[in-house]
């Protein structure tokens, strides 16, 4: 996929990506974040924001980077 276009794309958009690599339904994913599979459906959709807490978990579940997750910038591989 063009970097430009990773670069350019919403955190929801990111989650999808980072969780369909990894095979991971949203159910599985909504499980591992202790959350309802809605909250995190709504991240996805732009719908509600997530916080830097959850972000930061996030990141590691889906086994990327905390800036790439929040901003799109950086290398997307966890460190």
């Amino acid at each position: 996929m063009d970097s430009k276009k990773l670069q350019n794309n919403t955190i929801g958009e990111r989650i999808g990506m980072a969780s369909e690599n990894l095979k991971l339904s949203k159910s599985k994913l909504s499980t591992k974040m202790h959350l309802s599979r809605s909250t995190c459906g709504q991240w996805e959709r732009g719908i509600s924001n997530i916080s830097t807490a959850h972000l930061m978990k996030l990141a590691c579940i889906i086994m990327v980077s905390f800036e790439w997750l929040a901003t799109g910038g950086d290398d997307r591989h966890q460190r």
